[in-house]
């Protein structure tokens, strides 16, 4: 639904596939669907883009019955992540976009703490290839440092990761930072000391993920500290949810990082596939439920 959302016109098999699937989500009340084309597009999107041969839209005007729902885009593609639409960057994918969060919010779903992000304290500024990459927790645990532009260190790397994004934060605002070729500002992660703590060869074994990112973009990471800010990684807020997973919308059922109130304000690491993994069964197993009444009562 929300792939076909970005990229529904007033006509065409995009429309088709947008209608009938609204319309299997909201059961009993038809749906139509008119898209409006962004200025300047000639109402395409951009060739061999997930949605070439579609509309590019500047807003979907949905309407279930008697209601009438118009998602604008207000000059930024309706698709764009929540990282572009916020100005920062962000470790997720540029397919992760908030269409259905917007049109279930936009159908009247209670939500909480939508303006409640997680931002990831390390992500790679330079070299541009790895830009928003997150090096790992365990970077830090295994004795990379954070340092400011004079070689200071300034937070306790292994503080929570609000308290360590926010003191990078306020260390480049401050001044302290470091201005890499791309413009962007960060703080330097030596990932030299890890070696240096836990003897040559440490680094390559346990952070070859990282290791290897890296070196194929022409860093060593053994021998060259890297630059990082943070980025953005998770919307703490999100949809209301019960505990059989059903928003406030009847028949809508939601999981994972849609949803909000599950981690509150400050989610802790690995409890999103924890979350995805409990709501996710859940959801499904409520679904079952549902869909079972429905057909008995046909």
């Amino acid at each position: 639904l929300a792939k076909a959302i970005t990229a529904s016109s007033s006509s065409g098999s995009c429309t088709t596939s947008l209608t009938s699937t609204a319309n299997r989500l909201l059961g009993s009340k038809p749906l139509s669907v008119r898209g409006n084309p962004a200025p300047g597009t000639g109402g395409r999107a951009r060739s061999g883009s997930a949605m070439s041969g579609c509309a590019a839209a500047r807003g979907v005007d949905l309407a279930a019955g008697d209601q009438v729902l118009t998602t604008p885009c207000g000059g930024v593609r309706c698709a764009a992540p929540a990282a572009d639409r916020l100005g920062v960057g962000s470790t997720n994918h540029p397919d992760s976009t908030p269409e259905v969060l917007e049109l279930a919010i936009g159908l009247g779903a209670q939500t909480t703490d939508l303006d409640s992000w997680q931002r990831h304290p390390t992500g790679s500024v330079w070299p541009e290839s790895l830009a928003g990459y997150a090096l790992p927790e365990t970077t830090r645990s295994y004795g990379a440092t954070l340092h400011g532009a004079d070689g200071e260190r300034f937070v306790d790397e292994l503080a929570p990761r609000d308290v360590v994004a926010e003191a990078i934060i306020r260390a480049v605002d401050e001044g302290r930072g470091v201005v890499a070729a791309n413009a962007m500002q960060g703080v330097w992660l030596d990932t030299t000391a890890i070696d240096r703590e836990n003897g040559t060869g440490f680094t390559v074994a346990r952070l070859a993920y990282v290791h290897n990112r890296y070196a194929k973009a022409g860093v060593d990471i053994t021998r060259e500290r890297v630059l990082v800010y943070p980025v953005l990684h998770y919307r703490n807020g999100g949809l209301v949810i019960s505990e059989q997973a059903e928003t406030t919308l009847p028949g809508i059922l939601a999981a994972g990082e849609i949803t909000g109130g599950v981690h509150g304000t400050n989610r802790l690491m690995g409890n999103s596939l924890l979350d995805t993994v409990v709501f996710g069964r859940t959801a499904g197993t409520r679904a079952a439920e549902l869909a079972g009444a429905r057909k008995g009562s046909l």
